[in-house]
């Protein structure tokens, strides 16, 4: 696909924002999905794009008990086309099912080496202490801002990996919705 020189962070802000200023909620996710525009079935006729800016409102629920297992029916093989975000999700499709099923809360990816990847609807971090870990991007996890491995938290609150600090808890607290 070839984007256009106008698809810049600007104009997508600008879009994301007149989509969400016509809701009265407050706490919304935004989906945003780009696709080759029309033309050819695998060999496409076109290298321009469509896209649609979706929105809906996020509910919070808290509960004092939460139920997982793993999903080992299928598995999301490692590779760098399992760390794109796709509109392909039929395996956590079939974590969720057999999660309502087996009346639990969530099920936990893994990949074909038993690794873990990612929850059906949801990243996964443990922090333990100042330390904090997520699956790597060779895992097969969804390519996201804080898949960094393992890293850990200073006095400063900056997370560090390596030595080198990657983003301060001040920044995280300060995203814009």
């Amino acid at each position: 696909m070839r984007i256009p020189m106008n698809f810049t962070l600007e104009f997508l802000e600008e879009e994301i924002l007149k989509i969400v200023s016509t809701k009265s909620e407050n706490n919304l996710r935004v989906r945003l999905c780009i696709t080759r525009k029309d033309g050819g079935f695998y060999t496409p006729t076109t290298n321009e794009i469509d896209y649609l800016i979706d929105s809906s409102e996020i509910k919070f629920i808290t509960k004092d008990k939460y139920t997982l297992d793993l999903f080992k029916d299928f598995y999301v093989y490692s590779g760098y086309l399992s760390t794109i975000k796709t509109n392909n999700k039929l395996i956590n499709t079939l974590a969720s099912i057999f999660a309502k099923e087996n009346e639990l809360d969530n099920c936990i990816l893994l990949n074909e080496r038993k690794g873990i990847v990612e929850a059906t609807n949801a990243s996964l971090f443990l922090i333990k202490g100042t330390l904090i870990k997520t699956p790597l991007l060779s895992c097969s996890c969804q390519a996201i801002w804080m898949h960094l491995g393992q890293f850990s938290v200073s006095d400063s609150g900056a997370f560090h990996r390596f030595g080198s600090p990657v983003v301060s808890v001040s920044n995280i607290k300060n995203i814009k919705k």
